[in-house]
């Protein structure tokens, strides 16, 4: 006995058309989802990117202000060392202020100092004096011009003779005497010499 068809023809290209429709939807389902995920990727990998651009510019600050405080670091360490050469050329045991305040002492009033040059001179000494000793020290002198103008010779050989008398003042001696016009008044100009012994220092 022959079946019956109760099916339409179009009803089997109607599933078919179904099928595909369903397909098609989970396909651009599938490309938008993926499409989606792509720009959250692309998203947080923009932000990765500002945040480590940050991240390097505020190392760049860093870096700039560190350079800054080494540069003034530096100029603090030059400007240092070159206080610490003066104190080193003037001599560690007898300051300068104090050798001048030492020669107002001993210059009478009439006298008055026109120049002073000190020059510090440094010499390594063997300490047991023997040449093939390791051990050295450093022995420092300075060496003191001064010049002045005074009404009499008396005067210049007083201060000649008090500078002699002061222990720590080595190899006194008169450079030169002659006399001086100032303002209508002669007047004897001289120049001394001496040498400061100022210690030793390692």
């Amino acid at each position: 006995m022959r079946e019956m068809e109760f099916l339409p023809d179009w009803y089997p290209q109607l599933r078919r058309r179904r099928r595909m429709v369903m397909l098609q939807l989970w396909a651009t389902l599938l490309v938008a989802f993926g499409f989606a995920l792509w720009m959250l990727l692309a998203r947080e990998n923009v932000s990765r990117r500002l945040s480590d651009r940050a991240f390097v510019a505020a190392q760049l600050d860093q870096s700039r202000a560190d350079l800054t405080a080494l540069n003034a670091q530096l100029k603090e360490k030059d400007r240092l060392q070159g206080e610490e050469k003066v104190v080193s050329k003037i001599g560690v045991h007898v300051e300068a202020s104090r050798l001048l305040a030492k020669l107002d002492q001993l210059m009478p009033r009439e006298m008055t100092l026109t120049e002073a040059d000190f020059d510090t001179i440094e010499s390594v000494q063997r300490v047991d004096g023997s040449a093939d000793s390791k051990q050295t020290e450093i022995a420092r002198k300075m060496m003191v011009k001064m010049s002045g103008v005074t009404p009499s010779d008396a005067d210049w050989a007083s201060v000649l003779a008090k500078l002699s008398s002061v222990p720590y003042f080595q190899d006194v001696r008169l450079v030169s005497a002659h006399d001086r016009v100032e303002n209508g008044h002669l007047m004897r100009q001289f120049e001394v010499s001496f040498v400061v012994d100022l210690g030793t220092g390692g």
